[in-house]
């Protein structure tokens, strides 16, 4: 799994199956699986090769899912993680791994300071349940937990 958390709503100015090219800055979160079978890493490192933001990258130790979800006090958990200026010169993915130190434990202790320094004001969450345009079905745990 990857993804990047984005700050700002940059113009998209290709899609479908065509390289996508981000220009405006903003600030992003970007975070990948050293051993992830479907994207490898390299290939999405280039991530930083197709917008002018400034990109926290964050390489986590596991595959697709062991990187992204693991408890909190699984051991042997890593991550390297480095912000890249919107000035900075590319560094290729083997140098930016060379050059980047390992952290134990997990990706998400860096993310939540990123989200704290890089959000907006704390505001109340909406209420649950008392929109009119959205009633409640039924009860928790729902209909399908109890299908056979």
């Amino acid at each position: 799994m990857c993804a990047t958390f984005v700050l700002d709503y940059p113009r998209v100015s290709r899609y479908f199956f065509r390289p996508v090219a981000w220009r405006q800055g903003g600030r992003r979160f970007h975070w990948q699986e050293i051993l992830h079978h479907i994207a490898p890493w390299k290939s999405v490192y280039k991530i930083l090769l197709l917008t002018e933001s400034e990109i926290t990258f964050v390489l986590t130790s596991g595959g697709h899912n062991a990187g992204i979800v693991s408890e909190p006090d699984h051991k042997g958990r890593t991550y390297q993680i480095a912000t890249v200026p919107n000035t900075a010169h590319y560094k290729p993915p083997g140098q930016w791994e060379k050059t980047t130190s390992v952290t134990e434990g997990l990706w998400c202790d860096a993310w939540e300071p990123w989200l704290v320094g890089h959000g907006g004001d704390k505001i109340k969450p909406p209420s649950m349940g008392d929109n009119k345009d959205y009633a409640p079905i039924r009860d928790a745990p729902g209909k399908y937990v109890l299908m056979k």
